[in-house]
């Protein structure tokens, strides 16, 4: 999960998640929570997206047991 959502975030939904770090930045930590509301909705909804989708989940899988491989 840690592999999906990782690359999802960095890959997938760049859009949203620029969005969102740059409401998080401009409201500050007290402010975050009510303000940034709809923007770490909309982050979710695409995360959401590509944890269900299993070729996306099929290639994080490899790429993780790719990097285990080369550990051990």
């Amino acid at each position: 999960p840690k592999v999906i959502r990782q690359r999802a975030r960095a890959e997938k939904c760049l859009e949203e998640d620029k969005a969102f770090s740059d409401c998080c930045k401009t409201a500050g930590n007290a402010g975050m929570v009510v303000k940034c509301r709809q923007q770490i909705n909309h982050l979710k909804e695409c995360l959401a997206i590509w944890y269900n989708d299993p070729g996306f989940v099929a290639e994080c899988t490899e790429q993780y047991l790719q990097m285990r491989s080369e550990y051990r």
